[in-house]
């Protein structure tokens, strides 16, 4: 069993989410609470797991330019996906999911705060490879390098395609840092407070 020390100033809640969206596989998390006071505020610790992280076994199939690196990894300080030279518009990214076609219901992606970051976007999802591909998901990511979530009617899926349209305005080069693919919540779960 895994046991962390959680440091003072570090809000309990926030450290737990994000430990827990790291979880594919079911698991149990106990935790004692070392302090006079109560807990200040409720929270849902079971939030769906990652299927897309390259660390459980997604891979990234194909890229239409450039390379994909770290744009599936579980670890925030690796880089992503960055297309060659000038090809700044109508990107292409194909991965396959962890597992056999899970349940999945939002995208998380991630970009940086240079106009080489992805703006305009449009998420596709298929059970092979060759599609016929589903739209699920399209918008505009902000320009910054906070992770941004987008949601979608739940949907199974093996492949999902995602189409890089535009970058914020640089005449270089179309980045995205992160993709994360997230499963919906296992039913049943137990969280307990000690």
């Amino acid at each position: 069993m895994e046991q962390r020390q959680l440091a003072f100033g570090v809000p309990v809640a926030e450290l737990l989410r994000k430990i827990a969206s790291r979880w594919f596989v079911q698991q149990t998390l106990a935790l004692q609470v070392l302090d006079s006071l109560p807990p200040d505020a409720a929270f849902t610790v079971a939030q769906g797991g990652s299927v897309s992280f390259s660390e459980y076994g997604a891979t990234v199939i194909s890229v239409s330019s450039g390379v994909a690196g770290g744009l599936l990894s579980a670890i925030h300080d690796s880089w992503g996906y960055r297309s060659d030279p000038r090809q700044v518009t109508d990107q292409e990214v194909l991965i396959q999911l962890v597992g056999d076609s899970p349940l999945i219901d939002r995208v998380v992606l991630t970009g940086d705060a240079s106009e080489r970051s992805l703006d305009a976007f449009s998420v596709s999802v298929s059970e092979t490879e060759s599609g016929p591909f589903t739209t699920v998901t399209s918008g505009n990511l902000e320009q910054d390098a906070a992770p941004h979530e987008f949601g979608f009617t739940p949907i199974r899926a093996r492949y999902v395609r995602l189409e890089l349209v535009s970058n914020h305005g640089a005449a270089d080069q179309l980045r995205l840092n992160r993709l994360d693919v997230r499963g919906r919540p296992k039913q049943g779960g137990i969280v307990s407070l000690l």
